[in-house]
């Protein structure tokens, strides 16, 4: 849908971009030029016609649906090269999203790092995400936990952890080494 917004000369104007459920906002054209995955762009000092396109791309089939309780993809973040990540989104209809609320704490998107595909990078300073909320896995099931890693040659570290140790919910981060998830 295209929409217009009148802006008052020399003023500034925030546009926020969210996808609907299904898709994730994949690129974001301002004045024809992307802007990568973002969710919000600010036009300040106004003076001329601008343009924002938002390209929203449809969330993949889970591989695996039956029973799926927590899926993450690095390349639907959101976020661009060198980015804080805040908010991980759980692709299932679980919502059992990972988040970061201090910023101090929050793990790097870097871009292009594994198989082409941008990574989360926990390092030594103790950067994580977290989950807060149970996900629902109770007595003794069998299951799968599938993850691209990459860390160090000589590491041999935690990655992540999923269970009560930390909380209900579990932590990505890394434990004493630098590492893309």
């Amino acid at each position: 849908a295209t929409h217009a917004s009148i802006v008052n000369g020399s003023t500034s104007q925030v546009f926020t971009i969210s996808a609907n459920a299904g898709y994730y906002v994949s690129d974001v054209l301002v004045d024809g030029l992307s802007q990568g995955q973002i969710f919000s762009y600010q036009f300040t000092n106004v003076t001329n016609d601008h343009a924002i396109t938002a390209v929203f791309t449809a969330t993949p089939a889970l591989p695996v649906t039956n029973g799926a309780v927590l899926w993450l993809t690095s390349d639907s973040l959101g976020v661009t090269n060198g980015e804080l990540v805040t908010f991980w989104q759980d692709l299932t209809t679980n919502k059992h999203h990972m988040t970061q609320n201090d910023t101090n704490l929050a793990p790097v998107v870097a871009a292009n790092q594994l198989n082409g595909k941008p990574a989360v990078f926990c390092d030594a300073a103790g950067k994580y995400l977290d989950r807060t909320d149970a996900l629902g896995i109770t007595g003794d099931p069998d299951m799968s936990v599938v993850a691209v890693v990459k860390g160090p040659d000589n590491a041999s570290h935690r990655y992540f952890q999923i269970g009560d140790a930390i909380g209900a919910g579990g932590r990505i981060m890394s434990y004493g080494t630098d590492a893309a998830i």
